[in-house]
């Protein structure tokens, strides 16, 4: 991926070098052979051969799902892990490294604000929200877009107050084109901002004025 895009001129500053790392227990499968042969050690291993390759103005992102709380729920499965692994990162001495949060978010369990406030600042580190969508199944279609509306304008205060967070990306962009629509076969999902028509939804300006607020102030 760094040759085509060296070759291509493309330079981004920011770049995943560790993604779901292994975890025994997962409820889901998380092979990893580096962790079979190193343990964790071959995360910091990893980020010191990203950082000779990349330099030290690019930025290096551990990056990892449901790591986005500190309370016991769906979204603080992998936050311990998390935390561990940065810490074990520190210790290198890197200092261009950030922590990415992929929140795939479900309706049926809003986040917590002030929750995502202090889970961000407490890997004392730059954060990017990496994958952002908001699940809706199980929700009645009247209520999903006032629901997600709530749950989007959460994430983007939250990021915004937390101080810490540097960017946020979505996980596709419109909702028949969307990971659980289309993959999962979940028809009601509708995750994204953008409906079936490629129209945005209510969610999208949501989004809008939490960032035109922030902007005013």
């Amino acid at each position: 991926m760094y040759d085509i895009l060296t070759n291509l001129n493309v330079q981004p500053t920011e770049w995943v070098v560790v993604n779901e790392p292994y975890f025994k227990g997962s409820n889901w499968i998380r092979n990893d052979d580096l962790y079979n042969k190193l343990g964790y050690n071959y995360i910091p291993y990893s980020f010191q051969a990203a950082r000779r390759i990349l330099g030290s103005g690019a930025t290096l992102i551990y990056n990892d799902t449901s790591n986005n709380s500190s309370s016991q729920t769906e979204y603080s499965y992998y936050t311990n892990l998390t935390r561990q692994n940065i810490d074990l990162l520190k210790q290198t001495g890197i200092n261009n490294i950030a922590v990415g949060l992929q929140m795939h978010l479900m309706g049926k369990i809003p986040p917590n604000e002030s929750d995502l406030i202090a889970t961000m600042q407490s890997y004392g580190l730059p954060v990017y929200i990496t994958e952002l969508d908001v699940d809706m199944s199980g929700i009645p279609e009247n209520q999903q877009q006032a629901i997600q509306s709530e749950i989007f304008a959460t994430v983007f205060r939250a990021a915004i107050k937390s101080g810490v967070c540097k960017g946020i990306s979505f996980w596709n962009g419109v909702d028949i084109y969307s990971y659980p629509m289309d993959y999962l076969g979940k028809p009601n999902s509708n995750p994204t901002l953008f409906d079936k028509n490629f129209e945005p939804k209510q969610s999208y300006y949501a989004v809008l004025k939490e960032l035109f607020a922030f902007l005013q102030n």
